[in-house]
């Protein structure tokens, strides 16, 4: 049986002026998109607190050792809402890794013109 022209151009991928000619598929709605890029981080996080749980909920280790995914929440919310001790140091340590990086990249640079030159 012979096949008509259209139904192979069916079975190849078109390119150029007659991919024009193929509709346009409708753009989907901003939550939706968002839902579809961030799923799978809430899926690996879900998954990463979970073990977490288990382990703690194991007794392999005691409470005071790996405390669980709970109780650091609330200690991390209490040390960022009631002692800026912890944003100071955040600062200190955000500080510390932008000289590093700038020294790096400096001394990097002056490194590679230096092969370069010679």
């Amino acid at each position: 049986m012979q096949r008509t022209e259209a139904e192979q151009v069916g079975d190849l991928e078109l390119a150029g002026i007659d991919a024009l000619e193929l509709p346009i598929a409708p753009r989907q709605t901003l939550p939706w998109r968002i839902w579809r890029a961030a799923w799978p981080q809430l899926a690996a996080i879900s998954v990463v607190i979970g073990v977490w749980q288990l382990v703690v909920m194991s007794g392999v280790k005691p409470a005071h050792v790996l405390p669980g995914p709970l109780a650091v929440g609330e200690r991390l919310l209490n040390d960022l809402t009631s002692d800026s001790r912890l944003l100071a140091a955040i600062g200190t340590t955000l500080r510390r890794i932008a000289v590093g990086f700038g020294l790096a990249m400096l001394i990097g640079s002056l490194i590679g013109i230096a092969i370069v030159r010679w």
